[in-house]
């Protein structure tokens, strides 16, 4: 953002851009800090789900002070239905890719019709929210900014 702010000749609005983003993000772990136990943010596609890893999604664990799964650290992985009873986080964000079209399928609609899926310790806390993955997962300030307010959103004490 600084080297754009440098080439439109913006510096000034480039840095006000900056410091409300980094405010936005301490004003979140504020909010958070009640927060126990672990999160795990999955990307769910139509056959397959995704455990968000640090290297993918770590502006959203420790900046927010949020504990991730022991598999979460690195790049994560892909998922099975019995593989996320192994990690059995204490709170489930589901990226949905298909989030502003219900009409599409995704793997998670499928699994949360299981058993397994409600033994689950998220599911029994009713710690689990649907966010839109296409735009919490993506790069830039306006999809993490999004990500962070879905999260403090969702998890606000």
């Amino acid at each position: 953002m600084t080297k754009f702010g440098e080439m439109l000749g913006q510096e000034d609005a480039a840095k006000k851009a900056i410091d409300k983003f980094t405010a936005t993000f301490t004003q979140a772990k504020d909010q958070l800090k009640g927060v126990e136990g672990t999160v795990a943010y999955a990307q769910v596609r139509e056959k397959t789900m995704w455990l968000q890893g640090t290297k993918y999604a770590g502006h959203y664990y420790e900046p927010l002070g949020l504990k991730p799964p022991e598999q979460a650290n690195g790049d994560g992985a892909e998922l099975s239905l019995e593989g996320i009873t192994k990690i059995n986080p204490d709170y489930i964000f589901l990226g949905y890719f298909n989030y502003t079209d219900k009409s599409l399928p995704a793997l998670a609609d499928e699994w949360e019709k299981t058993d397994v899926w409600k033994s689950l310790k998220a599911v029994k806390a009713n710690h689990v929210y649907k966010i839109n993955g296409a735009v919490a997962f993506g790069y830039g300030p306006i999809s993490r900014t999004y990500g962070v307010n879905a999260i403090v959103s969702a998890l606000k004490k």
